[in-house]
């Protein structure tokens, strides 16, 4: 999960920030050093959320500890289960892993994704802006000509004018092609949000379905079907 997370700054930075980024910060996110350090933070990160886990886990027969699995007293075997010495201090396990795993990467997730969608947005209008400027530019002088040039004009000109506002071009290009290039940017940075949109989503979705289950059965809130077969449920 936090391999998944790790290259959002560098994802931030590339399209953010672009070439006005200073080299430094460039150097040191693209850099080995950074890699590695990044790869041995997740392995601090897992082996942190792990170790009580492992702790209090334990590795035993049915018949030994009868109450290991109370909602299904037809299960029997070796079994391997948490045995936490209070409620309050699985709890307190459990809420520490929905933060630390599901919460945080989710947010730092949501908001370099997000950065990026306001990027690339602002990017396209500036864009459409600055050709329907162009354009405008281009037919004032094409079909506004100068005060001591327009005397002689007849309706019939005017007429052309008027008509031509649908029809002109700009330096050899058709106003429909313009249009069309327009749609074609539209549609690809459409197809980029909802491939950020679409991220964040899954990753959320996906994780959430486990996330909730452990918290459900930390705070002892499982529905009964759910507590009918436990194991198939956690796996599941």
């Amino acid at each position: 999960i936090y391999a998944l997370f790790d290259i959002n700054p560098r994802n931030v930075i590339a399209f953010v920030g672009g070439l006005s980024t200073p080299g430094t910060i460039v150097e040191g996110l693209l850099g080995m050093p950074y890699a590695i350090s990044m790869i041995l933070f997740t392995w601090l990160v897992a082996a942190s959320l792990c170790a009580p886990l492992s702790y209090f886990s334990v590795y035993e027969y049915k018949e030994d500890n009868p109450s290991m699995v109370p909602s299904a007293p037809d299960f029997c075997g070796y079994f391997c289960f948490e045995k936490w010495p209070s409620d309050d201090a699985k709890r307190i396990y459990g809420t520490s892993v929905l933060i630390v795993q599901f919460l945080i990467p989710l947010l730092i997730i949501s908001f370099s994704y997000a950065n990026i969608y306001l990027k690339l947005k602002t990017s396209i209008n500036a864009k459409r802006r600055k050709s329907l400027y162009a354009r405008n530019v281009e037919y004032q002088q094409q079909y506004n000509p100068a005060p001591n040039t327009r005397h002689g004009s007849s309706p019939q000109d005017d007429s052309r004018r008027s008509s031509s506002a649908i029809i002109l071009s700009t330096g050899g290009v058709d106003v429909t092609t313009l249009n069309e290039r327009q749609k074609i940017i539209l549609k690809r940075q459409q197809r980029t949000n909802r491939m950020l949109v679409g991220m964040v989503v899954l990753f959320g979705v996906c994780l959430f379905w486990q996330v909730a289950y452990n918290c459900l059965v930390d705070y002892e809130l499982v529905p009964n079907f759910l507590s009918r077969q436990p194991y198939f449920f956690g796996l599941a």
